[in-house]
């Protein structure tokens, strides 16, 4: 058996946290979007989610940018300009959250207690691998980024919500 590390058990355990709180933050926000989808055309939840799932969520902004193109759907046009932004505020963040969920984290070789995340998803996807010096402090200002955008997301849901009730069926 190998006597070397993997590179997640070298990792400080707050920083594994603030990682695994970011991912499944970003996972939070993709279910938020598939029910802002599925509010908004006003189709039943259990056809949404058949209809979103493997989606990338690049896909799924762009059909809240389709729905909030036009009044058909949503009549509110300050609602429909909400969605909108936020599709594009998602859209904007997404690179974080890819970075994170596909980055691998390791120490940096040329000092001690340096931890980085290697980029091999991003252009061009081959060596020289990229890295970015990672900390708690910076992973804990994304956890809450990403944290308003689910509230952002909670927040569109419930607006969509009152709408059904209001609109005659």
């Amino acid at each position: 058996m190998s006597m070397r590390q993997l590179l997640a058990d070298t990792l400080p355990p707050e920083l594994l946290k603030e990682i695994g709180e970011l991912i499944v933050r970003w996972s939070n926000v993709e279910f938020y979007l598939v029910n802002i989808i599925t509010k908004g055309f006003g189709i039943p939840i259990a056809t949404g989610r058949a209809l979103a799932f493997g989606m990338p969520i690049s896909a799924k902004t762009k059909v809240l940018r389709h729905l909030a193109n036009t009044d058909h759907w949503i009549h509110d046009e300050e609602l429909r300009l909400k969605i909108k932004k936020y599709s594009q505020k998602i859209d904007k963040d997404i690179r974080n959250r890819n970075n994170f969920a596909h980055g691998i984290f390791g120490f940096d070789l040329e000092g001690p207690d340096v931890f980085y995340r290697f980029l091999l998803k991003e252009q061009p996807h081959s060596a020289p691998v990229r890295g970015e010096e990672i900390n708690v402090g910076g992973l804990k200002n994304l956890v809450r980024d990403v944290q308003n955008l689910g509230l952002h997301g909670l927040n569109l849901m419930d607006q969509l919500e009152r709408m059904e009730k209001k609109s005659p069926k």
